[in-house]
């Protein structure tokens, strides 16, 4: 299956296990199919000869923004050790940032990724351009300086606007550094723009729950509404619930996802670092 869907340019499936339940889940991503505009946009990375488990990665990356070691793993069908070589090899190439330490470890694309994933230049090449217009503003002395001629008593004043025209270039340059600084803030926009108020009846049930409940059907579903809001995060319901994230995620979230009650954000990447739940419907 894995190979027919190679031929046909399609990424591979991806593979949950639960060895407790003894059954695995198959994701088949459709939403991956490598299409000219895929093939046309893996042009853009020709000069960095890269091999087809890193482009892969790439086009896996730029739909999930998030890659861990698991899901290389399984796109590819390679082994853990030419996974982690693709993924240093990315990340030496400065399209692919790291997170995270050891089994936690995953990786985010670059901000120059993330411009050619917007279809865009490198940021890095804006400065090219900013620099290049100093050359103008330092024409300008050379058409006041002929002024003088008849107007004897402005040679002062008009010999000091060079001066003010040439620190201009100091500015310009600093542009990019606030250009490159805009992806970080953009990037935190989703989370205020998705954060609904919870409606009152909900919130008087958790005020209700207290700290102490150990009613778990009740405490399922009043998660279950809440994530039927929109997608929540193991972090917000425990910050909602009073508990910690670890109990949450152990009683609640694990067995809701097991009944087909919740279903994950990220499916492709189950340990996406934004990964986030929602109720079925």
């Amino acid at each position: 299956m894995r190979k027919l869907m190679e031929n046909f340019g399609m990424l591979p499936p991806t593979f949950e296990s639960n060895r407790e339940d003894n059954r695995f889940t198959v994701r088949l991503l459709l939403h991956h199919l490598l299409n000219e505009e895929d093939l046309e946009w893996l042009k853009l990375f020709d000069t960095f000869r890269l091999n087809d488990n890193q482009k892969r990665i790439l086009i896996f990356i730029r739909e999930v923004r998030a890659i861990d070691n698991s899901a290389a793993r399984q796109i590819n069908g390679t082994k853990s050790i030419i996974s982690n070589k693709d993924l240093r090899k990315l990340k030496e190439l400065k399209l692919l940032e790291q997170r995270g330490k050891n089994k936690f470890t995953y990786y985010v694309p670059s901000q120059s990724l993330i411009s050619l994933i917007n279809n865009e230049k490198y940021l890095s090449a804006q400065p090219t351009n900013l620099s290049a217009q100093p050359t103008d503003l330092s024409a300008q002395p050379t058409n006041l300086s002929a002024q003088p001629t008849d107007l004897s008593a402005q040679p002062t004043n008009l010999s000091a606007q060079p001066t003010d025209l040439s620190a201009q270039p100091t500015d310009l340059s600093a542009q990019p550094t606030d250009l490159s600084a805009q992806p970080t803030n953009l990037s935190a926009q989703p989370t205020d723009l998705s954060a609904q108020p919870i409606p009152k009846d909900l919130q008087e049930k958790i005020n209700n729950l207290g700290h102490r409940a150990n009613d778990k059907n009740e405490i399922s579903n009043i998660i279950l509404e809440i994530c039927s809001i929109r997608d929540f995060k193991k972090r917000e319901l425990a910050e909602l619930l009073g508990r910690t994230e670890k109990y949450i995620a152990r009683n609640f979230i694990k067995p809701l996802l097991e009944d087909n009650l919740l279903k994950y954000k990220y499916p492709e990447m189950i340990n996406h670092p934004e990964q986030a739940y929602s109720t079925k419907k």
